[in-house]
């Protein structure tokens, strides 16, 4: 059973520049998400995919293997899948699929090592061709009618009931996806045949995509250090 882990990285960003070298806790990105890997247990290789020479640096200094990513599959309105479906047909040119390709983000600064072995360890035991990271939540959600009014989403607004009680449900944490790399080829896409949910602690589902969420990642790493500021 051989897994592959494929970083996507690219060097343009609209909403944070340059934002897969910026520091977390005095580590780049990009540089913390491979370091996630190499120390996953069911991992046999990490490469980064990227269009931009200093990731491509950075990356190789942590210990990842690269892939040039294609100026066509590097614009905003690209999906990643893109660039792990890119990595893996270069490196089947040498001869290598793995049974097993794990997409990680680096938005997703807190993600842990065990998170990528059990949402292996999960697909394995379920059957199931798709994984990904998850935490459970437990919020009123509302919405708006075609006129505005307000519209109780997942819960009936009449009957308040303890937050506890209502049903849980999950958000994606934007760290791990782990698939059969015979589907994700087939589909192209993270999500296909039989999709599981590995469960994290809510407090690792931190995702970077503003400027302020890089003080909330950053404390919730040094917490989960035990370093107070």
């Amino acid at each position: 059973m051989s897994v592959l882990v494929v970083i996507p990285a690219r060097g343009g960003s609209k909403g944070v520049p340059r934002k897969n070298l910026r520091e977390v806790a005095g580590v780049p990105l990009v540089g913390r998400t491979v370091a996630t890997a190499l120390a996953a247990r069911r991992v046999d290789r990490v490469v980064v995919s990227t269009d931009d020479e200093e990731i491509m640096d950075r990356a190789r200094a942590y210990g990842a293997e690269t892939v040039r990513r294609p100026r066509e599959i590097s614009g905003d309105a690209i999906m990643p899948e893109a660039a792990v479906v890119h990595a893996l047909g270069e490196l089947e040119r040498d001869g290598y699929r793995p049974d097993i390709t794990v997409m990680l983000q680096n938005t997703a600064p807190l993600a842990a090592p065990d998170d990528i072995d059990g949402a292996i360890d999960l697909m394995l035991a379920d059957g199931a061709d798709s994984v990904f990271a998850a935490a459970r939540f437990f919020y009123f959600l509302w919405g708006r009618d075609e006129h505005g009014a307000a519209v109780a989403l997942n819960h009936d607004a009449t009957v308040r009931i303890g937050r506890q009680d209502l049903a849980p449900q999950y958000i994606e944490a934007g760290s791990v996806y782990a698939m059969r790399t015979t589907g994700l080829l087939a589909h192209g896409h993270r999500f296909f045949g039989r999709v599981a949910i590995y469960e994290i602690p809510r407090e690792r589902a931190v995702e970077i995509d503003e400027e302020g969420d890089f003080a909330l990642a950053e404390a919730r790493l040094l917490a989960a250090n035990g370093v107070r500021r």
